[in-house]
């Protein structure tokens, strides 16, 4: 699979039913909100949902790469 999707989108939903997240396993309830994020990969359709604990997480170390000085 290579790194850079053709297309992606992602956007913050309420769940209806019951989900698994696709970083800890950890269940997403009905009216839990969580990260959806889609796109394709070598021509390949894939979609993935995150828990909020997992996707403040991931924020969290994506800003620690970031020097705020510059």
């Amino acid at each position: 699979m290579s790194d850079m999707p053709a297309v992606f989108g992602r956007e913050e939903r309420k769940a209806r039913k019951e989900h698994k997240c696709c970083e800890c396993g950890c269940q997403i309830k009905p009216g839990d909100k969580y990260q959806y994020s889609h796109g394709v990969w070598d021509g390949r359709g894939l979609s993935f949902k995150q828990c909020n604990d997992c996707c403040d997480l991931a924020e969290a170390a994506l800003l620690s790469c970031f020097d705020p000085e510059e």
